[in-house]
């Protein structure tokens, strides 16, 4: 009698066992679900901000920019003296 009480009771506590420990798997399940779900869209927020990145990197963009937002001008070097000469101009602008 002893020995049925013991087997039985045994049963249900690894029914019991295994029913926590599917709860508990279904729970993780859950929370991978949704971490896979947010790292996508970060990946694909991701690959917006690295698109914008690349179009406002590009040297026409660049030029564009900061002739809007910064007093910029490219400058091109056109000899030997071109450098001094720059020096000088940007010296007696900064004088005024």
């Amino acid at each position: 009698m002893n020995r049925i009480f013991l087997i039985t009771f045994s049963f249900f506590v690894v029914c019991g066992a295994l029913t926590v420990l599917k709860h508990q798997v279904r729970l993780i399940d859950k929370k991978i679900s949704k971490l896979e779900l947010e790292k996508s869209n970060l990946n694909d927020e991701l690959d917006i901000l690295n698109a914008n990145w690349s179009l406002i990197n590009m040297p026409a963009n660049i030029e564009k920019l900061s002739s809007k937002y910064f007093d910029f001008h490219s400058a091109s070097l056109r000899g030997k003296n071109y450098l001094p000469e720059l020096l000088a101009s940007i010296r007696s602008q900064e004088i005024e």
